[in-house]
Parts: structure tokens; sequence; C-alpha cells
């Protein structure tokens, strides 16, 4: 028999279903304070070929943001260079310089998402990003947030799907520098985001972009 119990108790479900989707609505990586700007015919004569990638953290900073920055530069050098550019050393003469600079990184912690939800556990990874030419002017400058959300769940499967993101977070220089999964995600896909914000601003300049691969599609952005 139906009751009022019953009935109170599948609102209750169906309210902290709503809950968990919009938290988890929240994930993924998002891109902000997008600054875009021309170079100057006497600073790029001719389409750049070579990039020095440049990933920097604050001093005495935590052991998440030291993977993260070793990570990060690892997967960006590796895209780069998958794109036919030079990726040279930071420090010796290259047509663009990417600057990343790590604003905050944390390891995730899904049974406290699951727990306590709200931010408690939460894995993200935030970064500040300049494209600058050799003269150190700005070209493109932007800043990434990416992160798990607040709940797992039944939706954790649709924030982290097996692609190519993950896969270079877990092979590229995540899980092998002893980074837990969840940040390990979030750093593949801050370097998919970035690489894809990289690819819309030569289009934009009519410059090539080759050996180009379809930027990877990510949740949330």
């Amino acid at each position: 028999m139906f009751t009022a119990r019953m009935c109170i108790g599948g609102v209750l479900r169906a309210v902290a279903l709503g809950g968990a989707l919009l938290l988890a609505a929240c994930a993924g990586t998002k891109v902000d304070n997008l600054v875009s700007t021309a170079p100057a015919p006497a600073t790029l004569a001719a389409p750049p070929h070579s990039i020095a990638v440049v990933v920097t953290a604050p001093r005495g900073a935590s052991r998440d943001v030291a993977r993260t920055q070793a990570a990060l530069a690892r997967q960006l050098s590796q895209m780069l260079a998958s794109r036919d550019f030079t990726v040279v050393p930071a420090g010796e003469v290259s047509d663009l310089v990417l600057n990343c600079r790590i604003l905050a990184a944390q390891s995730g912690n899904k049974a406290l998402r699951l727990l306590i939800g709200y931010d408690a556990g939460m894995a993200q990874v935030q970064v500040d990003v300049a494209l600058n030419d050799a003269t150190g002017r700005q070209l493109l400058g932007f800043q990434t947030r990416s992160t798990t959300g607040s709940m797992p769940g039944a939706v954790a499967g649709l924030m982290f799907p097996v692609n190519a993101a993950f896969d270079l977070a877990t092979t590229g220089g995540g899980i092998a520098l002893g980074i837990n999964q969840d940040l390990a995600a979030r750093i593949g896909e801050t370097s998919y985001r970035i690489d894809g914000q990289l690819q819309g601003y030569f289009k934009n300049q009519g410059w090539s972009y080759e050996g180009m691969q379809t930027v990877a599609s990510i949740p949330g952005g």
C-alpha cells in the first residue's frame, strides 16, 4: 500500500539525486578571463614554429602542487611536440613562450565527497596561462579551473570517461608520479583545455596548428 511515508521518502530521494546531479554539473574544466591580442608584425614576421614551456609554482608549495607542476610541464611539451612544434628548454630562444603558473592543486578523496559533500574531498587544478612572443609581449591569457565537483556517486562515470585526456594523465606523468586518479584526471583535462585555447588562437591568426588531432571534448566545459 502506498503510504505518506513512502511518498515523503520518494520526494527526499528525488531531491537528493537532483542535488547530486547539480553538484556534479559543476565538475569539469572551465576557462575564465580570456584575453587575446594579435601579434605585432615586428615581433612575429612568420608563423611560429618553436615554443618554450614554463610551468611555475609558489616556493614551498605542497606535494600536490609540485607533482602537478612536473606532470603539466611534461604533458604540454608532449602535446606541442605532437603538433610539430620544436619545444625548446626554458630560457633558450623561441618564437613563443607558454607560461603556466599553478594557482592551486589538490588531490581528491571520493570517500569524503560521498560522505560529506560540498567541497570536502574535491580534487582541483587551477592554472594561470599566458602565451608570450619572444619579446615578452602577451598574445593570449586565461585561467583554467578543473574540479571533480563535490559529489561522485552514480554520476561519477559521466565526469570521468575513459578518453584521451585520462589516458594522457595516467601515462604521461600522472599515476607514474604518484598522483592519485582524481588529480591525474584534472591535470589531463587542464592540458587538453590549454591545447584547445592555443588551437583557437592559431586559427584566429590564420596560422597552421599542424600535427593536429581532434581536441578532446572536456565534460563540464
